[in-house]
This record gives C-alpha cells, sequence and structure tokens, in this order.
C-alpha cells in the first residue's frame, strides 16, 4: 500500500544539529548512510585528555627506567665488604635475581603507558 503523506518516495531522516549526511561510495553499491556529528570539547574533557597523556608519560619513563636497571642487575647486585685488611666484592645473588626482573616488568609498565599515550 502507498503511503499518502507527502511524496511517493522515500526520504531519510535529517537532524539539522548533525550536519550534512555522508553517503557510501556510489560506486562501490552500499546504501547505508553516514550521519557526521559535531563534537563539542568541553574543559572537563579536556582535563581528563591531559590527565591520560600525563599517565601515559610517566607510566613510559617509569618502564623504562626500570628496563634500565634490569639491564645493569648484574652491576648493580655486586657489592663491597671490608675482611680484615682486604676489600672484597660479593655477589648478592637474591638481588641480583630481584633485579634481573625488572628488564622484564619494565617493557610491560611502558605498553601500558603507551596505550594511554596517545
Amino acid at each position: 500500500m502507498p503511503s499518502t503523506r507527502g511524496s511517493s518516495q522515500w526520504q531519510p531522516r535529517t537532524k539539522p544539529s548533525m550536519g550534512p549526511v555522508r553517503r557510501a561510495c556510489p560506486a562501490s553499491g552500499a546504501t547505508f548512510n553516514v550521519e557526521v556529528g559535531r563534537a563539542k570539547m568541553t574543559s572537563r574533557c579536556l582535563w581528563h585528555a591531559c590527565r591520560a597523556l600525563a599517565l601515559g608519560i610517566v607510566l613510559m619513563l617509569l618502564g623504562a627506567g626500570m628496563a634500565t636497571i634490569g639491564y645493569y642487575a648484574d652491576h648493580l647486585s655486586i657489592g663491597q665488604e671490608v675482611r680484615g685488611n682486604a676489600t672484597i666484592r660479593v655477589r648478592n645473588e637474591s638481588r641480583g635475581f630481584h633485579l634481573n626482573n625488572l628488564s622484564y616488568v619494565g617493557p610491560i609498565v611502558m605498553g601500558f603507558g603507551g596505550k594511554l599515550f596517545p
């Protein structure tokens, strides 16, 4: 049954506040419509974006520092002890193991920072 309202052809609805309606490329044969909206940047949104950016940068710097400390774990786990009249170097295996784990955790922390840092 044909429509009795206005014209006999179907016309898509457009929202005046959303801007122009963009259609798919006619050569592709697609028939869907894409509405383009105008986003408004509020000060609250800008504040959240700045916080996310700052947190991302801090996480990337923290991860880089952790990876660097993990790289020098062998050098940092050596301590000096005085025995009698001589000073000898003693390697702390437990400390070296824990510092070496930072070389694995650091890039993971950097990855989380990279997701927040656009």
